[in-house]
């Protein structure tokens, strides 16, 4: 018989290969070897990396071979569109029609004077105010479509409205706005009903309270039937709360010749020209008691957008006469460019993302994609100088190129809500778009135009999601039009019938997949080619989304760009000239 601590030690001691493997592994000297041979492979990939590694390269050396990932094999390119007949982009325009034509009278039929149809359960829903927010959103879409007995019906109900009586509670001030008021002065401009006018009036007058601040910077709300002013985000406000009224408020001061209306939005044109950061920018979150800037989130998505948007959109409505806006929208241009604008990891990409302290997201919202075209615009209407006007058009184009690629490359041909970029081993720091640019030039603007603007080829197909340069991080489609909407000024200013394809393939995609019975859904997920629908038809979809697609399609020019600008909710406003006593009065100099 053993002893005990002989025992002990043979229960113990290895009796295969595989446990003699496992006592090395412990040892001390397996660690050394292992620790060793780490670092000679990290050492090995660091010397001899599979990867190009961009950050140890020249920017002038990177734009003289091709770009990352062209080895891709691919499922398809997009070849030039051929030259297609006027008769079937009258006939595509016609289908848009119909598409209207449908989701209003599902609208009509199940929701009438409720806000918004519920498109699968053929159910009505009450979420802005009360008054039929898809009748008042839609107004304008009829009278560009010429549907006379839709905007016949709808006009009755307007006149029926009673703001202060039938709210259902707080007025959400920047969503009534954009949708209620300026679907009520665009329809004015486009018929000359005068109701429309004075029910334009009505509200905006119920509204003014919401500016009942410190600094005259407006609350998120007013309930009328209360006097009860809603705080907005712990009491702070939006860039895009404040600064997203004025094209609608200056419109109806002119007409109405309220001076107060003109006086209350104008405060804030004050306050950030006044607070206007040194790169041309504004943080996304105010003190709404002091009027300064709280944050350091940086954007031009969901809680910016449209502030800087009104910029220029101000300027041309009327008829360029207030220069300040200008100048403050060609340093936020620069800001954007300079800040937020980046390069793809493998495909050069062109995308605009938030920064938070200085650090950027690198996720693209879909609410951002308005911004190619807004840079369109700018450089179609403005005497912009040529340096300007050539980084605004690459942009343009780099952008709404990216954001249509989004919807191009999904199994729907839907685009996503939100996309994130990667960050690669070889681009921890991805390229800042500007710095390219910069490079190209030193480098004698090789190939012609600068990285980021061509597109490359698409990658389709699920099992090539991987090889794309982002993912989709939040995969609903929601109809939003901001793709569409740069798609459609693209056309306008280039007559490049590639815009009108590209429209033309999401619309397609929109038929497929939001379609029911009864309206057009909303997705839950482009990425499959087998999509449900969601149980929501939002007033924009009618307002923006097919108004856009429709002219996009149309051979006549039906809103001339030099003569009516598109408030933010695609409610065409035309563009006037302040008389000389509305300057003095106001104090505007050229």
């Amino acid at each position: 018989m053993l002893p005990l601590h002989r025992l002990a030690q043979s229960q113990s001691a290895p009796t295969s290969k595989y446990e003699k493997f496992a006592s090395w592994l412990r040892s001390r000297l397996a660690t050394r070897i292992l620790s060793v041979a780490l670092i000679v492979l990290f050492l090995l990939f660091w010397l001899f990396p599979p990867f190009p590694r961009y950050d140890s390269v020249p920017l002038s050396e990177i734009f003289k071979r091709p770009s990352a990932g062209a080895h891709y094999a691919q499922d398809s390119t997009e070849a030039p569109p051929s030259r297609v007949p006027a008769a079937v982009w009258h006939s595509r325009a016609q289908s848009v029609k119909e598409s209207f034509i449908h989701a209003y009278h599902g609208y009509e039929a199940a929701a009438f004077g409720w806000d918004e149809l519920l498109p699968v359960t053929n159910k009505s829903t009450t979420n802005f105010n009360g008054w039929g927010v898809t009748i008042v959103d839609s107004l304008s879409t009829m009278l560009l479509m010429d549907l006379k007995d839709e905007y016949t019906r709808a006009l009755a109900h307007v006149s029926k409205i009673a703001i202060k009586i039938m709210c259902t509670g707080t007025i959400p001030f920047f969503e009534t706005v954009i949708r209620y008021l300026g679907g009520l002065l665009s329809a004015y401009a486009l018929s000359g009903d005068a109701i429309l006018l004075t029910k334009a009036d009505e509200l905006a007058q119920t509204l003014l309270p919401v500016f009942d601040s410190p600094k005259g910077m407006p609350h998120f709300g007013y309930d009328p039937s209360t006097g009860f002013k809603a705080p907005s985000w712990a009491s702070h406000a939006l860039l895009a709360e404040m600064a997203s009224c004025q094209l609608e408020y200056k419109y109806l001061a002119h007409l109405t010749g309220r001076a107060e209306y003109f006086q209350k939005v104008d405060r804030m044109m004050d306050l950030m020209q006044n607070s206007q950061r040194a790169d041309g920018l504004w943080s996304t979150y105010w003190d709404i008691t002091s009027g300064t800037q709280v944050n350091t989130h940086l954007s031009i998505g969901a809680l910016a957008d449209s502030g800087y948007e009104y910029l220029l959109k101000q300027y041309l409505l009327t008829g360029k006469s207030e220069k300040r806006l200008l100048d403050m929208y060609l340093k936020a241009v620069r800001g954007v460019l300079e800040k937020l604008t980046f390069l793809s990891s493998t495909r050069d990409l062109l995308y605009i993302t938030d920064t938070k302290d200085g650090v950027p997201e690198h996720r693209l919202e879909h609410l951002s994609c308005f911004f190619g075209g807004l840079l369109a615009l700018g450089v179609e209407t403005v005497d912009l100088p040529q340096q300007d006007a050539d980084l605004h058009r690459w942009a343009a184009e780099g952008l709404t190129t990216t954001c249509w690629m989004t919807y191009a490359e999904t199994q729907s041909g839907l685009g996503p809500e939100e996309a994130q970029f990667k960050v690669t081993f070889d681009r921890l720091h991805p390229l800042k778009w500007m710095d390219t640019v910069r490079a190209w030039e030193n480098a004698g603007r090789e190939g012609g135009v600068p990285p980021g603007v061509k597109a490359p080829q698409l990658i389709l197909g699920e099992s090539r999601s991987g090889h794309r340069d982002y993912y989709l991080r939040s995969p609903g489609y929601y109809l939003r039009p901001e793709t569409v909407e740069s798609i459609y000024i693209m056309w306008k200013v280039t007559k490049d019938e590639i815009w009108r394809e590209r429209g033309w393939g999401i619309y397609r995609a929109i038929e497929k997949h939001c379609k029911t019975e009864f309206g057009y859904g909303t997705v839950p997920s482009v990425q499959y080619k087998r999509t449900g629908i969601a149980d929501s038809m939002p007033s924009y979809f009618l307002a923006e989304t097919l108004k856009y697609l429709y002219l996009l399609f149309s051979e006549e020019d039906r809103v001339p760009l030099d003569k009516w600008v598109f408030n933010t909710e695609a409610h065409p406003l035309p563009v006037f000239h302040w008389k000389n006593s509305e300057k003095a009065l106001y104090g505007i100099h050229q």
